[in-house]
């Protein structure tokens, strides 16, 4: 049964360079739309024996049918007890799409914030240029992903085995201060 796309629809990045006077401002925004994640830590962090998610608390009971999570009984069991949920630990065979979850995003990837000296300034102190920078990487992210990170996947060896995450490290923010000097 085919339950979700790891390949987007598209992919997408713009970048651009804005200057006036001596200061300049460099961004890329980066993304995708149309791919879907298996988000296979969910499994392990909402089952009922082992999870630590907090989703647990709304698993489903007789008395909160109406929720995703599921209940701490398997389906034969609400099955013969005539209970209406529609979500167990069973063996259900739409039971794993639940952890399949829309990949799209955009990305604030990287701002560079830049001051030149005038030249004015950088010749009676004996250099050429005088520019300090601050960057910053992977600002901001927007998603529905409920995963760490929407661009990362566990599996990566060939295009079979894309759009699964298993709890991998999310791309790091970096802060880069710096001096480019030319004497």
């Amino acid at each position: 049964m085919v339950i979700g796309n790891a390949i987007p629809d598209f992919i997408f990045g713009w970048s651009n360079r804005i200057s006036f006077n001596a200061f300049e401002v460099t961004l890329l925004v980066q993304g995708s739309e149309g791919n879907d994640i298996f988000n296979q830590a969910r499994i392990r962090l909402e089952n009922p024996t082992e999870g630590t998610s907090v989703r647990l608390l709304d698993r489903w009971t007789e008395n909160n049918q109406d929720t995703d999570v599921p209940a701490f009984i398997d389906a034969v069991t609400r099955k013969n007890a005539n209970l209406v949920g529609k979500v167990s630990l069973g063996n259900d065979a739409g039971r794993q799409q639940r952890y399949v979850e829309d990949g799209s995003y955009v990305r604030l990837k990287n701002v560079t914030l830049g001051y030149t000296l005038p030249a004015t300034v950088t010749e009676r102190l004996g250099i050429r240029k005088f520019r300090a920078y601050v960057s910053g990487t992977n600002l901001i992210t927007l998603t529905k992903y409920t995963g760490y990170d929407p661009e990362v996947s566990a599996y990566n060896r060939n295009d079979a085995m894309i759009g699964v995450d298993l709890s991998n490290y999310p791309t790091s923010k970096t802060f880069t201060f710096g001096l480019d000097v030319t004497f």
